[in-house]
């Protein structure tokens, strides 16, 4: 029988990529790693561990139990987290996703506000971008979004609050040979441009880049911070967020290109699963609903 013990047992050995190297993590002898797996093996008439040189590793079927199980941990780790509340009122934990788009340090003085009033909740953040920040919440790997862009998923059984709308500044070092154009930019200007492009972290849904056209040439980051310097070093050319583009203008570093047509605002939002109903979390909501997320640089 397949268990939760043995999930996370091969997640370990998969995560430190071989079984010595997982027994040194926790502080276990190899063979009581083998000895546990073996029994596993027993039970399921498969093979879960194979020698692979001097190594041992996961099979495919190990591996597969793996991928599959992450959805089953997280599940169980929610349901805890809602019993929890529901017997508590407070959640021992709550997961968080946040945006690249969103501004680190906005995030992290929330959390200090919260922390003061709950200290004994356990947070874990990460960040995701585009579709990725949606898959995390609907794969229950996190309790709450902050900075999703919208639209939400269809029939996903999440709730929203809007944190605002805010536009797309074009903005490329002054050296860039398209700084030197002097007039609006062409749709054919923007189509031979090399783009500096947030990757979408979605590993599930069709991936969204939010370009105004279909670029020959990209440059993708995975932080809003790599995507500025790609772009102050004349990389490539990509929209910023409003202060962030203004700031780096003043400074000399970046200039704002207009465009024919304005780029359609981003809006963003705050979201959660319909059946959380944790007072942190709740708490947590009302404090990000009032904050300004944007990043300033």
């Amino acid at each position: 029988m397949i268990s939760l013990e043995l999930i996370r047992l091969l997640r370990h050995i998969r995560n430190a990529g071989t079984l010595s190297q997982a027994a040194a993590q926790s502080g276990k002898a190899a063979s009581a790693l083998t000895y546990q797996v073996d029994k596993y093996e027993d039970s399921l008439g498969i093979t879960l561990l194979q020698p692979h040189g001097r190594t041992i590793r996961l099979t495919e079927a190990a591996l597969h139990i793996c991928e599959m199980g992450a959805d089953i941990l997280n599940s169980v780790d929610s349901l805890e987290a809602q019993a929890l509340a529901i017997g508590t009122g407070v959640e021992p934990r709550i997961r968080l996703a946040v945006d690249t788009w969103v501004s680190t340090d906005a995030v992290m003085s929330v959390i200090s506000d919260f922390l003061a009033e709950y200290p004994q909740v356990e947070l874990q953040i990460e960040h995701q971008a585009l579709q990725g920040t949606w898959d995390a919440l609907t794969t229950q790997r996190v309790d709450l979004i902050v900075g999703a862009i919208a639209p939400k998923p269809a029939g996903s059984g999440v709730q929203t609050l809007p944190l605002g709308k805010t536009e797309r500044v074009l903005a490329i070092s002054p050296d860039h040979y398209l700084a030197k154009r002097g007039s609006l930019l062409t749709d054919e200007d923007l189509e031979a441009a090399r783009w500096v492009v947030i990757k979408d972290s979605s590993s599930m849904s069709p991936k969204r880049d939010l370009l105004p056209t279909t670029p020959q040439s990209v440059i993708l980051v995975d932080s809003l911070e790599a995507k500025l310097a790609a772009q102050i070093q004349g990389l490539g050319i990509g929209f910023l967020p409003p202060q962030v583009a203004k700031s780096m203008v003043l400074k000399g570093q970046l200039v704002e290109i207009k465009l024919h047509s304005r780029p359609p605002d981003i809006e963003m939002l705050l979201a959660w699963r319909t059946d959380s109903r944790g007072q942190g979390l709740i708490r947590l909501i009302d404090m990000f609903s009032s904050a300004d997320l944007l990043p300033q640089y």
